[in-house]
């Protein structure tokens, strides 16, 4: 099935706030220009992530911003309330599977979506447990389970608009 247009005001923030936030006037200028979020724009922009829009489908139906929170922020603050069909990939994926770690695609921050979000900034806390994965993964998970404070706190914002109206 094709993607349609996605009403950016019914997206799930699954974090807090932003990393670098010094990423959205750029991003918001793109949009005002009539920019739209492609892997070759993407690309062009030199960064480390050239993945389209990742937005998740809970089986709820509920819609949620898996990957591209600055991108989905950008767009709503450049005056542009949707995401064209090419800007994002859409993924299924149960409540259940983002509690766990799940060691062979690299999730190692795990929290429950309903309840919950990740922090904007948890490099440092992954390139830790990828460090540690390397030498005893029982330790690594571990260290995972018992250090959530690190990577996820409480769910106090729920939609986009919320998490853009940090950033006016």
């Amino acid at each position: 099935m094709e993607n349609k247009k996605l009403l950016l005001s019914n997206l799930l923030v699954t974090q807090n706030a932003l990393r670098n936030i010094k990423q959205l006037r750029g991003m918001m200028q793109h949009v005002i220009n009539k920019g739209k979020w492609t892997k070759d724009v993407l690309a062009s922009w030199g960064g480390n992530n050239n993945n389209l829009i990742s937005i998740v489908q809970f089986p709820d139906g509920v819609l949620g911003i898996h990957d591209g929170h600055h991108r989905c922020v950008g767009t709503f603050l450049g005056k542009r309330d949707f995401l064209f069909p090419s800007e994002y990939e859409l993924c299924h994926r149960t409540y259940e599977d983002y509690m766990c770690p799940n060691l062979d695609v690299g999730w190692v921050t795990p929290f429950d979506p309903k309840t919950e979000v990740r922090i904007e900034d948890v490099l440092e806390f992954k390139a830790y447990v990828y460090q540690l994965l390397k030498k005893d993964v029982k330790a690594a998970v571990k260290h995972i389970i018992k250090s959530k404070s690190l990577y996820a706190c409480t769910r106090d914002i729920h939609m986009l608009p919320e998490l853009v109206s940090m950033y006016k």
